[in-house]
């Protein structure tokens, strides 16, 4: 059983509690939905108090889960300056192209006011985006 509150997501195995990660796969039709999720156990975890049952639906609508905005469990032993440092180490790498289709880079590109050329590879895609 899932269970949230207002710092995240936890399922319930038994008499075990333990923080989860949601990570999507979107898929692009005439609006962008997911195509399929994946949820990660992280540390076992106490449930806390004010945490209320939820569905895997019901964390995907709070959270604003998708392919860009997953849920990451916070480790017991990470504070919000280690979450930050991490973050920013993430920004600052870029766009990885063999994490994305051609198609979907294309889309990141528009998105960000780049033109991309019509045979640019997917590493070409990704440094266009990186420069911006």
């Amino acid at each position: 059983m899932y269970y949230t509150d207002e710092n995240g997501a936890y399922v319930v195995d038994g008499e075990q509690c333990f923080g989860i990660s949601v990570s999507a796969k979107d898929k692009v039709v005439e609006r962008r939905e997911i195509e399929s999720l994946t949820v990660t156990r992280a540390a076992e975890c106490e449930l806390p108090s004010g945490a209320t049952p939820a569905t895997l639906d019901e964390i995907v609508a709070k959270f604003a889960i998708s392919e860009k905005n997953p849920l990451v469990a916070k480790a017991d032993d990470e504070d919000e300056e280690e979450l930050a440092e991490r973050d920013s180490e993430v920004e600052a790498q870029g766009v990885d192209p063999e994490g994305h289709t051609k198609a979907e880079l294309v889309e990141m590109a528009e998105s960000a006011g780049v033109s991309v050329p019509a045979k640019a590879t997917k590493a070409e895609i990704a440094a266009l985006i990186n420069e911006a």
